[in-house]
């Protein structure tokens, strides 16, 4: 698509497709707008895994269960606000086998979540269930009170997963807003460009004091933080005006510099005041980083080979004292 080009492309989300019989999970379309394609669950997990694709023998190497651990400082949740997310022996799985589950898990209805397991875990494929864009093949689910998955979707919004909302680099920022405008336009109605006071009033909320790079940059020419900024925006806003109660973002290590990743999360901290959000990630966050967030890990050792004698671990004497979780 060309700059000048402001006519909404087709969508081209999957489509359900029921039933799996053991084949690819059904990846389900998100509202108009959304820059979405094509995946599969383990497509998931090879990106999540740095492109090494997990297999599984059998259904014993599935994620069977996932601890759900309150930080020492977490903030205790508010006893009349009920679970964002209940998942009762939910499971997907693939060509190759499963993908995670059965797995009880719960995450609150407030404040921030941090679902933690190793590449290849799963957690790509579990947060595309619970933001209602895949369906889990057994188990029952209920997010935002809501057990249809068309109703979640229209609630729950995802960002970070390259499938789904990754940017074209080779566009600039006004053609991203534009579309995202044109998309919320009836169809006979010719959409003009995008303006500064439109790109201010979608991208306020995530940026917050942060200064919003020039309208008119390339995609390529702004920060990977400012790229990842723009994707939560974008999926805060669904073109189709539905309200947002939930937010979903992939891969924390996406963002690779330290001191993005702490700006990171200190806005995601601060959206989470208002709706809650779960992010993935590899490892916990230290403390001092987040300190305060309800950690889920998903232990899926008996998914992997692991050597008898995995060799040396560092000496925490000789780690900076930020990595001491």
């Amino acid at each position: 698509m060309s700059d000048n080009d402001h006519t909404p492309p087709r969508d081209t989300a999957p489509r359900a497709t029921g039933d799996t019989g053991g084949k690819h999970p059904a990846v389900d379309p998100a509202p108009p707008g959304a820059h979405e394609h094509p995946l599969n669950a383990h497509e998931m997990d090879h990106h999540a895994a740095g492109g090494k694709t997990v297999h599984h023998d059998s259904p014993a190497g599935a994620v069977v269960a996932a601890e759900q651990i309150t930080t020492s400082h977490a903030v205790e949740e508010e006893p009349d606000i009920p679970p964002a997310v209940i998942a009762r022996g939910i499971a997907v799985t693939g060509d190759e086998g499963p993908v995670y589950g059965p797995l009880d898990v719960t995450i609150p209805g407030t404040g921030l979540t941090i679902l933690t397991g190793r590449g290849g875990s799963g957690r790509t494929a579990l947060a595309l269930t619970i933001s209602g864009r895949m369906r889990p093949n057994t188990g029952e689910l209920t997010v935002l009170g809501m057990t249809r998955r068309s109703q979640i979707r229209r609630r729950v919004a995802i960002a970070g997963v390259d499938d789904i909302d990754l940017i074209d680099r080779d566009v600039r920022l006004r053609t991203i807003v534009t579309e995202h405008r044109a998309w919320g336009t009836p169809w006979i109605k010719w959409v003009k460009k995008a303006d500064q006071e439109y790109y201010e009033s979608l991208c306020a909320k995530v940026y917050g004091q942060r200064d919003l790079p020039p309208l008119d940059a390339y995609v390529s020419q702004i920060s990977g933080l400012d790229r990842y900024l723009i994707r939560i925006a974008l999926a805060l806003r669904p073109a189709d005006g539905n309200e947002i109660g939930m937010l979903v973002m992939d891969d924390l290590e996406q963002v690779h510099e330290f001191t993005d990743r702490v700006i990171l999360m200190n806005i995601l901290a601060r959206l989470a005041e208002e709706i809650p959000v779960v992010v993935n990630a590899v490892n916990p966050l230290p403390e001092f980083l987040v300190p305060d967030y309800t950690l889920i890990e998903l232990f899926t050792d008996a998914g992997h080979l692991l050597p008898a004698n995995p060799g040396e671990h560092p000496d925490p004497a000789l780690l900076p004292k930020e990595l001491h979780l």
